[in-house]
């Protein structure tokens, strides 16, 4: 679906909204910054994700980063280009993230 993809920019974050037929979460992947997603719930709740393949678990991992607006859109990006480059290191975000 091409719709849940687009460029991030706060007013577009603030008019997002929960489509409420699909009664789901539902996730928007930033196209400026590889790996961040905003994640809508039913009720309303905006929560920034990274996610990413690890080599180590081989498997695909998600992070929440924090709530929107309280994580602003910058922080969030900051925290996923941080996480991919520690992922790209070889570091385990995983284990990491449990200390």
């Amino acid at each position: 679906m091409k719709d849940n993809k687009f460029k991030f920019t706060n007013d577009r974050l603030r008019k997002l909204k929960h489509n409420s037929s699909t009664g789901k979460r539902q996730l928007y992947w930033d196209t400026d910054e590889k790996g961040l997603a905003i994640c809508l719930t039913r009720t309303g709740t905006k929560s920034f994700q990274f996610q990413i393949w690890s080599r180590t678990h081989k498997k695909s991992i998600v992070q929440t980063l924090g709530a929107y607006p309280a994580l602003s859109l910058r922080e969030a990006r900051e925290q996923a280009v941080a996480k991919r480059m520690q992922v790209n290191a070889g570091e385990d975000i995983v284990s990491t993230a449990k200390q």
